[in-house]
């Protein structure tokens, strides 16, 4: 009998109709997160609230989640920007834009904001598996820690376009002339408060790790630091501003009185909502009963799979660990080949209701077309009208077959993208570093540039910046702000802009140097893409020379 390794993968239960989450653990960013950003911005605690929902719920609805079958890609390029589609992103943009009853303009930026925080998560990743073998080696591309770099991208990304919704809206703060700088602003509270560096110590990129099918005490620990420390911002930086409506009740880390459920939205593949909204709308921003059911706690894990001639035997564990019956689905279990990432057969069998405490043993026959020297069996459990299974990346393997996929891994390349920069690269500045003071008395500069390549995964590199006097001499900056580049809008067709922030403290040095130019010193930044590198400069111009000059005299007490 031909013998060959094999890799088992599980994928958490979850029951459509409820509002458990196809990949719960992305709700710290998909969800938590979102509907903190949302309430620093321009938005209250029921927009808010529809908007993070919209978010998240495209990893919870029928027709959106992330398919699991590699040959079914239509979802994942979609909704979750595998495959980095320019096209795709300005679609749901313009959608945004277009939409005119405010509810459903929420939930379509909500729906967005999935997408544009998955473009970071999920670049240079294939559509065909996603980020499967990713997650199963320990480098989850979803966990806030597995990349810093991107992690900001994607949070100075979804502000950006907070801020360009709220300039449309007409919600800009008082005194702010243009989404830049209410963009800084924002930047400046979440960053300024710790909240994201937090979030990141906080993460694991192995949270989803198992040995035995189920979610981990590692992980259930990282959501709940995550989602009371959003909370304990929320109390401290939010609830006391009137106009954002947070509840009198409102109490981090209390269940019932802290962030409420996602509200259970359900979109067809189009993004359609297939419900009632008013329905939903009659309970917005209520902290709800505890009548949902929870993804973390149904669950399905392999007893064991044993490769044969024609497939896998597999023996699946299907467990209720929640307090309310689970409904009526389907267990289905798909063969895929863990190196060439091509489905390899399906089997399925009815699942009947099951009640809290419940658990029941099956078997399945999945067939396969052709041995492979690895593969991946995926478990998930689906609603009987629903022919694609979840896909919620929670992975189980022995340490054999991690050892196994490690040196596959090695032997057919990196997990995602290339590692150098193709020929064709191209790189430009959009246009001039547009400048402004913010309240604090900061320089600040927001530059646009447009770079391109075959690898999604590599940025323009952070810009450089250079203050120049008449004469031409360096005058020195000092205090800059990191500077993150992240998608932007741009003309629609072309590839979108990226853009970056820096902000200089106007100490003395500076504040002298600056007064005595008279607005003629030039802002000089430098930008580049492999060996590609492109220059552009301003000046500070008259009137923001002398609103400098009041600045630094304010300052000195004059």
């Amino acid at each position: 009998m031909n013998r060959f390794h094999f890799i088992v993968a599980v994928v958490a239960a979850v029951v459509i109709g409820s509002t458990s989450i196809a990949s719960s653990f992305e709700r710290d960013t998909h969800y938590y997160t979102t509907y903190a950003l949302a309430l620093t911005t321009c938005f209250d605690w029921e927009e808010a609230h529809l908007i993070a929902s919209a978010d998240v719920m495209i990893d919870g609805s029928r027709g959106t989640v992330a398919e699991l079958n590699p040959t079914h890609r239509h979802n994942k390029a979609a909704w979750h920007a595998f495959g980095h589609t320019v096209e795709r992103y300005y679609e749901l943009w313009e959608r945004v834009l277009l939409e005119q009853r405010e509810e459903l303009r929420l939930i379509a930026f909500g729906q967005f904001l999935h997408f544009l925080q998955d473009w970071e998560a999920h670049a240079g990743y294939p559509v065909h598996l996603g980020h499967a073998k990713a997650t199963i080696l320990g480098h989850d591309p979803d966990s806030m820690a597995r990349s810093e770099a991107r992690t900001r991208h994607s949070i100075q990304a979804t502000l950006d376009h907070m801020a360009l919704l709220c300039r449309e809206m007409d919600r800009l703060p008082d005194g702010v002339e243009g989404s830049d700088q209410a963009l800084e602003m924002f930047l400046d509270q979440v960053m300024g408060e710790r909240l994201i560096r937090d979030l990141i110590d906080a993460s694991d990129p192995g949270w989803r790790n198992t040995l035995k099918g189920k979610l981990t005490d590692r992980g259930v620990h990282v959501m709940a630091e995550n989602v009371h420390r959003i909370e304990r911002y929320l109390e401290q930086q939010v609830a006391p501003l009137p106009d954002k409506n947070v509840p009198a009740d409102f109490e981090p880390g209390s269940d019932p009185r802290g962030i409420p459920e996602p509200i259970e939205l359900d979109f067809d593949s189009d993004g359609t909502l297939l419900s009632d909204l008013d329905l939903h709308l009659e309970g917005l921003g209520r902290h709800p009963e505890d009548d949902h059911l929870d993804a973390a706690d149904h669950y399905v894990r392999v007893v064991r799979a044993k490769p044969t001639r024609k497939g896998w035997k597999v023996q699946v564990e299907v467990t209720n660990i929640g307090d309310k019956p689970m409904p009526a689905g389907e267990l289905v279990a798909i063969a895929i080949d863990a190196v060439q990432e091509a489905h390899l057969g399906e089997a399925s069998v009815q699942i009947a209701e099951m009640q809290p405490d419940e658990t029941r043993s099956f078997k399945l026959m999945v067939p396969a077309t052709r041995p492979a020297e690895t593969a991946l069996i995926g478990v998930s459990f689906v609603s009987p009208h629903d022919r694609d299974p979840y896909n919620s990346d929670v992975w189980h393997v022995t340490a054999e077959d991690l050892d196994e996929l490690e040196a596959h891994v090695a032997a057919y390349g990196h997990l995602h993208g290339v590692s150098r920069i193709p020929d064709d690269a191209t790189l430009e500045i959009v246009a001039a570093p547009r400048l402004w003071l913010t309240r604090n008395g900061r320089l600040c500069a927001a530059t646009l540039a447009r770079g391109t390549s075959a690898d999604p995964t590599i940025h323009v590199e952070e810009p450089g910046y250079t203050l120049t006097a008449v004469d031409g001499a360096a005058i020195g900056l000092n205090g800059v702000v990191p500077t993150v580049w992240t998608i932007t809008p741009s003309n629609p067709g072309e590839v979108p802009a990226v853009k970056s922030y820096a902000c200089f403290d106007l100490e003395d040095q500076l504040c002298g140097n600056i007064e005595n130019q008279g607005g003629g010193a030039r802002l000089e930044v430098s930008v580049g893409l492999g060996g590609i590198r492109r220059n552009s400069g301003v000046e500070l111009g008259a009137d923001l020379g002398e609103a400098i000059s009041r600045t630094c005299r304010s300052r000195a007490g004059e």
